[in-house]
């Protein structure tokens, strides 16, 4: 199909009966170039910044929902394997 390989893999497929068409949403070319370009020192350390702040909610989060399932396992902090206990350190 003419054209159709210009439209690359920022292209959204819509794929109607044997048909194929692409339509590029307005805001893509945007996102495709922030997405190539290279980051300055301070954008890298930014977004590590915001990645670092994001697993630190994500653990959080995580720690809380499996504290009940804890709290029934019991106080004890032993590995659900006995194997792992005779590990040569």
């Amino acid at each position: 199909m003419p054209g159709s390989a210009a439209a690359g893999p920022a292209a959204a497929r819509i794929i109607t009966g044997s048909a194929r068409s692409y339509t590029m949403m307005p805001y893509q070319s945007y996102q495709i170039y922030q997405a190539e370009r290279t980051k300055t020192a301070a954008e890298v350390r930014r977004a590590d910044e915001q990645l670092g702040h994001m697993a630190e909610s994500v653990s959080w989060l995580w720690c809380r929902a499996t504290r009940p399932v804890a709290l029934l396992r019991g106080t004890s902090q032993r590995p659900a394997c006995a194997a792992l206990l005779n590990v040569p350190r």
